[in-house]
């Protein structure tokens, strides 16, 4: 539920209903906007149908629409759970609770995956470590990545970035350091290989818009991303990336705060993001070389 309220929202000024106890000013604000945005009578409460009408927004972002409107049993199995007096309706404060709970199932889902991707790194830093010294020279990182597909200019910029205290050895902490600047590399080649011109940036913008209006909701961004982070990732787990800040590089597209991304605002916001990438690839090589 948190998640339809945080991302949802695209009415600005909405009236102030009240903050939630234990969410930041920036999430209040969200479920406020949410809330106010299918309230369309005023009312102060979600109707069934003021609460399908906010799902099927939602799911019609992520072109799931029709499968929507064919399980009206689900859209009233989700509204019963948040109607807690059975009133049949929703009213503000059953809303709070609901987000309340989401946030915090949000916050356990990160935790968890977050634990699980330590984990899963602290596997392949021991599958590579041959001698077992618990660090990795520039051969060993070598030959335990090699087969994930990478080139020897990505894993030099893997070693140099991650060897904070160059002394030529990679710790636990420094090999989690290095596997962010590689992604980041790789995510700049991505960007330079998939946006290059002015075509590829079009057919980009279509892709997302989902549903075909000419404009990019939150929702479609974020599913664009998130997309683009996993063709990137390849057969790695894509770096996670939490909503706030989807939410606020979506902002840095929306450049008008009309809650929508038009083609110009995208075509702007990519060359803007490209001349910035070239910049930020360059510096990236300039500090790899000479890490053999």
């Amino acid at each position: 539920m948190a998640a339809v309220a945080l991302l949802i929202c695209q009415v600005q000024g909405a009236q102030k209903l009240g903050k939630v106890p234990g969410l930041d000013d920036k999430t209040n604000d969200y479920q406020e906007q949410a809330f106010n945005s299918a309230d369309k009578d005023g009312d102060r409460k979600l109707s069934l149908n003021e609460y399908k009408e906010m799902l099927t927004q939602a799911m019609k972002s992520y072109g799931s629409e029709e499968t929507l409107q064919q399980r009206d049993d689900k859209v009233q199995e989700l509204f019963n759970k948040l109607d807690k007096n059975l009133d049949g309706s929703i009213a503000y404060d059953e809303w709070q609770v609901a987000v309340v709970e989401g946030q915090r199932k949000a916050q356990e889902a990160a935790a968890m995956q977050a634990a699980a991707q330590e984990t899963k790194l602290k596997m392949v830093f021991d599958a590579a470590d041959s001698n077992r010294d618990e660090h990795l020279d520039l051969g060993e990182l070598w030959e335990g990545f090699k087969a994930y597909g990478y080139g020897k200019e990505q894993i030099d910029v893997f070693f140099t970035v991650g060897d904070q205290d160059k002394n030529g050895l990679l710790n636990f902490e420094e090999f989690k350091v290095g596997r962010e600047g590689m992604q980041k590399a790789r995510e700049m080649e991505a960007m330079a290989d998939s946006l290059g011109s002015e075509e590829d940036q079009l057919k980009a913008f279509q892709d997302a818009d989902i549903n075909q209006d000419g404009s990019l909701t939150l929702l479609e961004y974020q599913k664009a991303f998130e997309d683009f982070m996993a063709a990137v990732a390849g057969e790695s787990s894509p770096q996670a990336i939490d909503s706030d800040k989807i939410a606020e590089m979506y902002k840095g597209y929306d450049t008008d705060g009309s809650g929508g991304v038009s083609l110009e605002e995208w075509k702007a916001a990519v060359k803007a993001n490209m001349a910035r990438t070239q910049a930020e690839r360059e510096a990236l090589k300039t500090s790899a070389q000479g890490a053999i």
